[in-house]
């Protein structure tokens, strides 16, 4: 199970979709006054028939902090529900009875723990390093006493990670932006998102190098959006090899 957190967080970390200054549309601790994302619904799409595969829903508090998420799928529906201190998210609770806690230096996330289990001896530990932008450089998984992997970011002039080197699993993503809002930053947890590598604009272009037995095998994934008013993503299309294999529908409040 610990793995599995483990897997969950990069992943989206790399799928998520401004400059990472604060502006008139969020506040100190990230929570927008703008709008709120409610729902992410994820379509599967095989020879043209579609099947939802992947249902999240957001619930806010009255001060517009996120209180939960609900992650379903076809084997259940994983709760995960938030916890603050000072205004800042500092513990994150799974209904399956992990749990993840995050200290602070100011507003960045220096270090975490995850837990697989409410009595979890051995919880994984990541440490996180910022440069002068407070824009996030690596993430170190502790394995043991003895043993370190890395993840390695570039950053560029809109917050966005060109490139993710990940020693961790042995690869490499090369992405390519839009100009639009991500609707990850649109649930008011923008210090765990930064902390997992989330982007301020939405990858268009993917490019993913594994090395596999000594040869690098390349996947390419293309995305396209349809937008709101807003600037935010209300629809993306996920394409492999030009075949439409996948679409997100976004709602918002």
């Amino acid at each position: 199970m610990k793995k599995l957190f483990a897997l969950i967080f990069i992943a989206l970390a790399y799928i998520s979709c401004s400059t990472d200054d604060k502006t008139e549309e969020d506040d100190s601790n990230g929570s927008s006054t703008e709008l709120k994302l409610i729902q992410e619904k994820v379509f599967s799409i095989e020879n043209g028939v579609e099947e939802v595969t992947l249902l999240l829903d957001y619930t806010y508090q009255a001060d517009g902090k996120l209180k939960e998420y609900r992650s379903t799928t076809q084997n259940g529906t994983l709760i995960s529900t938030y916890t603050y201190t000072n205004n800042r998210p500092t513990k994150v609770e799974y209904s399956n009875g992990g749990y993840w806690e995050y200290a602070y230096d100011g507003d960045l996330i220096v270090s975490s723990k995850l837990y697989s289990e409410p009595n979890d001896q051995f919880p994984t530990h990541f440490n996180y390093q910022y440069n002068a932008s407070s824009q996030l450089v690596s993430r170190e998984r502790v394995l043991n006493e003895e043993a370190s992997c890395f993840i390695y970011y570039t950053n560029n002039a809109n917050a966005n990670h060109p490139t993710i080197d990940d020693d961790c699993y042995g690869l490499t993503v090369e992405n390519e932006f839009d100009n639009a809002k991500n609707p990850n930053y649109a649930i008011s947890i923008d210090a765990i998102l930064k902390a997992g590598g989330t982007s301020k604009n939405n990858e268009k272009v993917i490019v993913t190098t594994i090395n596999q037995n000594g040869t690098e095998v390349t996947d390419t994934r293309v995305h396209t959006y349809t937008y709101n008013d807003k600037n935010y993503p209300i629809e993306r299309k996920r394409y492999f090899n030009d075949e439409l294999i996948s679409r997100t529908e976004y709602t918002y409040q």
